[in-house]
């Protein structure tokens, strides 16, 4: 694993990764449908794929997706999970194999911020011929200091020199942040802001979502033994309640109404 192939670190833990990370909410959908219409038979490409949480999703408000990622293994099983039907390729979000104007609508879902944004700006307004939308969010893990359970997980990352795994006290701030990045690329941006959820899982389950995190897959053959020492210091709690929030931000590829 490198820094420079991220995508590689995913592939290792692509059955973990679509089985245990959490789907983004229904009503994150609503809103990419209020900003950029409706998804029926619109032409979008999803970029940082994975194993397609959020292509599933854009498939069935009726939108004609493509799918692509970097890493092998994660298109691999979002192929067979979709016995070859649909489009799913190999590719780096800087150079997409794609012709000028293929796309109406450019998805990436908690993968945006691996990518060189300018690079990746450019290489969605050549694909949706500068008349397109483009739609980031993200994922994230919604943590406090007051919920027994995370202290417990943040002491382990503590005596990992991983810190606490926290999130920023504004969640708007990421979107707000990209949101700025896509002005100087040259994008009007329509919206921004946060959504947040949660759902109750086991300990095991919860264990298995935190070895897909780049952050655990950094420490390569010592990640087995860093979850072993998470799962002992959950397992008082026997079901949790993770919180997660997703910042999004909707960007057009013209200039903005009016």
């Amino acid at each position: 694993m490198t820094a420079e192939s991220p995508g590689t670190w995913f592939s290792e833990v692509a059955g973990d990764y679509d089985a245990f990370r959490p789907a983004y909410p229904p009503e994150l959908y609503d809103l990419v449908e209020q900003t950029v219409g409706r998804l029926a038979d619109r032409r979008v490409l999803d970029l940082g794929a994975g194993t397609g949480l959020a292509t599933r999703a854009l498939r069935e408000r009726g939108a004609r997706v493509v799918s692509a990622d970097l890493g092998f293994g994660m298109i691999q099983l979002l192929r067979s999970q979709d016995c070859g039907r649909e489009p799913a390729v190999v590719a780096r979000a800087e150079r997409l194999p794609f012709r000028a104007g293929s796309f109406d609508v450019v998805t990436s879902a908690t993968a945006w911020h691996w990518f060189d944004g300018a690079a990746t700006a450019a290489e969605v307004r050549r694909v949706t011929d500068g008349r397109g939308w483009l739609g980031l969010w993200w994922g994230n893990a919604e943590l406090s200091d007051d919920v027994d359970w995370e202290l417990a997980q943040g002491e382990v990352f503590a005596r990992w020199d991983l810190g606490s795994h926290p999130v920023s006290a504004d969640p708007t701030a990421l979107a707000r942040g990209y949101a700025d990045v896509l002005r100087e690329a040259g994008l009007w941006v329509a919206r921004t802001g946060s959504i947040g959820w949660s759902r109750i899982v086991g300990v095991e389950d919860h264990v298995r979502l935190l070895g897909t995190h780049s952050i655990v897959l950094r420490l390569g053959g010592r990640r087995l033994e860093f979850l072993d020492e998470v799962r002992h210091a959950l397992d008082p709690f026997g079901e949790i309640r993770e919180r997660f929030v997703a910042p999004y931000v909707f960007a057009g590829l013209t200039a903005a109404p009016g």
